[in-house]
């Protein structure tokens, strides 16, 4: 038995649209393909004190992430954005969070039948081109620092342990 008034259809998943600006939110939305006008479940988010109280790997993108250390407003959103990456609050965003944002709905059959060799990937951390829904590097550039914060907790230097 539903209350009156409860919603019946599941709420999906917030994707987080990280910048130091709102400005950079919109150019940020525009280069993965995101029409600002009509997104829907979307958080942008300029100061740090917006990333309290996430639920665990909540979905997010960014762009140039390089280029915010370098503002005095920048610079403590990068490092808090590096921190929930390492604590799994954050995750880079994959296409079907991006495509839901879209409006798109996409059955795992269809997805896997337009992209044969990721039916089996892992749904980890993605880095590089993947990250970037398809976009080709060049209209991106510059935002190659996601694919290095989240390969970076992947390295460990062995030469400093003991056997």
């Amino acid at each position: 038995m539903s209350r009156p008034g409860s919603r019946s259809r599941r709420r999906s998943r917030v994707l987080m649209i990280i910048a130091p600006s709102l400005w950079q939110c919109h150019e940020t939305a525009l280069a993965h393909g995101l029409n600002p006008r009509v997104m829907e479940d979307v958080r942008c988010v300029t100061k740090p004190e917006q990333l309290r109280g996430l639920k665990p790997g909540t979905p997010f993108i960014a762009r140039n992430r390089s280029e915010w250390g370098k503002t005095q407003a920048g610079w403590p959103l990068s490092e808090l954005v590096d921190l929930k990456l390492r604590v799994g609050e954050l995750r880079i965003a994959q296409d079907d969070d991006i495509a839901a944002c879209r409006g798109e709905v996409r059955s795992c059959a269809s997805r896997a039948a337009s992209h044969p060799s990721d039916a089996g990937a892992p749904a980890g951390p993605r880095t590089g081109s993947d990250v970037r829904s398809g976009l080709p590097p060049s209209a991106v550039a510059g935002s190659d620092d996601l694919s290095a914060v989240a390969g970076e907790s992947a390295e460990v230097d062995h030469s400093q342990m003991g056997s």
